[in-house]
């Protein structure tokens, strides 16, 4: 599946000044201006978290000069399933990451 994080205002709020028509050239003026999409992504986790393991994206930090940028990562999640010496089993994720 896809997650897409995007800045902005919902469309239902554009062109409601004075209930005004919007012409489309203002529309796309509108629905792309400029957002800075610098971002720090403090912690991510897709399942139960296991003391000790690192995970690549924990205190990443993107700052992105073009105000028109985007920025994207594509992320594999894969099942695990963790096995303890004392018989303990752990069902969770882990996850890698391609920017």
């Amino acid at each position: 599946g896809n997650l897409h994080v995007t800045p902005g205002r919902g469309l239902e709020q554009m062109g409601k000044q004075k209930e005004q028509v919007i012409s489309i050239s203002d529309f796309i003026v509108e629905a792309f201006e400029s957002f800075n999409v610098s971002h720090t992504v403090n912690k991510i986790r897709f399942g139960r978290e296991i003391p000790g393991h690192v995970h690549q994206l924990d205190g990443r930090e993107q700052v992105i000069e073009d105000t028109y940028g985007m920025y994207q990562y594509y992320i594999q999640v894969v099942p695990t399933l963790y096995r303890f010496l004392n018989g303990t089993e752990i069902q969770t994720n882990q996850y890698s990451v391609t920017e």
